[in-house]
């Protein structure tokens, strides 16, 4: 705390970091199951826990720690007796206001304090800034300062176990305790495992259903989504805001529109995914046909059957664009996503599986963002998907550079999509490719030429050209079913526009 701002009332703000490594450390189910329902509450108890117990504790009357976006008045605002007022707990971050930054000092120790005892493996990074009349720019200069303070000061991780202790196998720390099953387990694990009670369901990516990809090997699917344009709206909103006491009360609602948006619609997508694919399965099957392992407001985690990844994403969208954001008397803002899909082996490790996901979520991001890819001046809803091809390559960039441009230079993937109504035209609209994959099942080719269609670009083009010449004086004429096999686009790359059908026919769900 910066001594200046000790006597003075302060906004803070605490940022969870390592929430990644805490949800996946290791490749157990029950581990990920425990950290997702540990970062569910943890913000809320650290800080309930903190300010009772410092070195003078306080007591119900002088905090107030609700973040209920149904509050007409905030207490803080109204009654000096509170000293500490959350404005909101959302994302792995919260945002408090305290009278005094000594207060704020004592209640972050505890804070941090309880994180580790907690959860041994997730930190936190804080700072403050003198409260103004304006949250808006109060947020600003928090961030802002948020920035320097995680650039300048390390991560600090736990020291790995010396070679003479007993290490935990999956996570290289020093084993703790072990199971009634005879399994060694490391603190954090152990931690994790105490809030996963008996009713709780989960499934790891071995005993999700497999399907036969590229090459005959097997896969298993994980997504990653993640909303668009929070951000950009609660800038957008929050300035209009009369007052303090205002802006808190707008962002609590937009929170809450976050959360019941992206709750409802998994709801209503999950419903039809099991009404139309699997009718009358009991909810233990189905958990071997989609299972979720993490879900946050907006950040959705979740591996199932690579055959309804893609048709969950585009129905998961389609009932989400019709959800509000934010509406008022002037405006009105929905909701849109960015998804990535891995296509990973059923015994990859569960980090590096959900690691490439989310980079096919952040691929699909960067296009979303892109000026002449917005709608109405925000971006728009993409997805990338991605196929394990190797398990010593982790990042998404070397593995395309490497297995997915032919020696002619030629991109062989279209992706990412948009399945934004107002793009249909676009080259990358999913309808096309939808198109593509709906003609091949259809044609069924067989298993040779199948195999010899997704290899057909690295060929060489004289060669291509030639091999689907012959298919169509056989009677099959590809071109006319599935248009340009190689296009320019505007940064004048040569990109294959077939490929990624090839290798989707595989696991798409046919239509009836």
């Amino acid at each position: 705390m910066d001594n200046e701002l000790l006597d003075k009332e302060v906004l803070c703000i605490i940022d969870v970091r390592q929430i990644q490594k805490f949800l996946f450390h290791t490749n157990g189910p029950v581990e990920s199951l425990g950290a997702s329902k540990v970062m569910s509450v943890i913000l809320n108890e650290a800080l309930e826990y903190a300010v009772k117990n410092i070195d003078t504790p306080l007591d119900k009357s002088q905090f107030d720690l609700s973040c209920s976006a149904d509050d007409k008045q905030i207490p803080y605002f109204h009654d000096e007796k509170i000293l500490v007022q959350t404005i909101i707990i959302s994302a792995g971050n919260a945002f408090i206001l305290f009278r005094t930054g000594r207060l704020c000092q004592k209640v972050i120790r505890k804070v941090s304090r309880y994180f580790l005892d907690k959860t041994n493996i997730l930190e936190i990074s804080t700072c403050a800034v003198e409260r103004t009349d304006s949250n808006h720019k109060d947020v600003d200069a928090i961030f802002d300062k948020l920035d320097l303070v995680k650039n300048e000061f390390a991560s600090a991780h736990p020291v790995l176990p010396p070679a003479i202790v007993k290490k935990e196998k999956n996570t290289g720390e020093a084993v703790f305790t072990i199971l009634e099953n005879g399994k060694e387990i490391s603190k954090s694990s152990f931690l994790l495992r105490q809030n996963v009670g008996p009713t709780d369901s989960m499934v790891d990516m071995k005993q999700i259903t497999h399907a036969k990809g590229p090459g005959g090997k097997s896969y298993v699917a994980i997504i990653h989504m993640d909303g668009n344009n929070m951000g950009s709206t609660i800038g957008q909103v929050v300035p209009k805001a009369q007052n303090y006491e205002e802006s808190i009360i707008i962002r609590r609602i937009i929170d809450r529109n976050i959360t019941k948006g992206f709750n409802d619609t998994l709801k209503s997508t999950v419903d039809y995914i099991k009404e139309k694919y699997y009718p009358g399965i009991s909810d233990q099957d189905f958990l071997h046909e989609l299972s979720f392992f993490h879900q946050g407001g907006d950040d959705i985690n979740l591996t199932c059957n690579p055959k309804i990844a893609i048709p969950f994403v585009e129905r998961f969208v389609q009932e989400l664009r019709n959800v509000c954001l934010w509406k008022d008397d002037k405006s009105e803002v929905h909701f849109s996503v960015s998804a990535g899909i891995a296509f990973v082996y059923p015994d990859s490790n569960f980090f590096s599986a959900f690691n490439m996901a989310e980079e096919c979520c952040s691929n699909a991001k960067k296009f979303a963002k892109k000026p002449e890819n917005a709608i109405n001046g925000l971006s728009g809803t993409w997805f990338d998907f991605e196929f394990q091809t190797d398990r010593k390559i982790l990042h998404l960039d070397i593995a395309r550079k490497r297995y997915f441009r032919t020696f002619e230079n030629i991109n062989m993937q279209l992706r990412p999509y948009t399945l934004d109504i107002q793009m249909q035209d676009n080259i990358r609209h999913y309808d096309h490719l939808k198109k593509k994959i709906e003609t091949l099942q259809k044609i069924k080719l067989g298993k040779l030429k199948n195999y010899l269609l997704e290899r057909s670009y690295s060929i060489g083009t004289v060669e291509f050209e030639n091999f689907i010449t012959k298919m169509a004086i056989d009677g099959v004429n590809l071109k006319e079913m599935l248009g340009d096999p190689i296009i320019i686009d505007s940064d004048n790359e040569r990109i294959a526009t077939w490929y990624d059908a090839f290798v989707l026919s595989h696991f798409m769900k046919e239509e009836q």
